[in-house]
């Protein structure tokens, strides 16, 4: 399955979500769908979220994880 990065891939500009499709059932809801703030992130937003939860929020473990001082 393609990742979904948001933005256009000629333009740059933010793309709209205008259809939802289920795998189970092939049912698919056509409109217009508003993306969380989740879904906005880049690639490298998503890996730092992802190494801050792993580290429960301390710093000084995401800064060892990451290679930083």
């Amino acid at each position: 399955m393609n990742k979904y990065s948001g933005r256009c891939p000629v333009c740059g500009q933010e793309m709209a979500v205008t259809k939802l499709h289920c795998r189970a059932c092939d049912s698919a809801l056509e409109g217009r769908f508003e993306l969380n703030r989740f879904a906005r992130l880049t690639p490298e937003q998503v890996g730092f979220l992802e190494t801050f939860v792993r580290c429960q929020g301390k710093l000084n473990w995401v800064g060892d994880e990451l290679d930083m001082s």
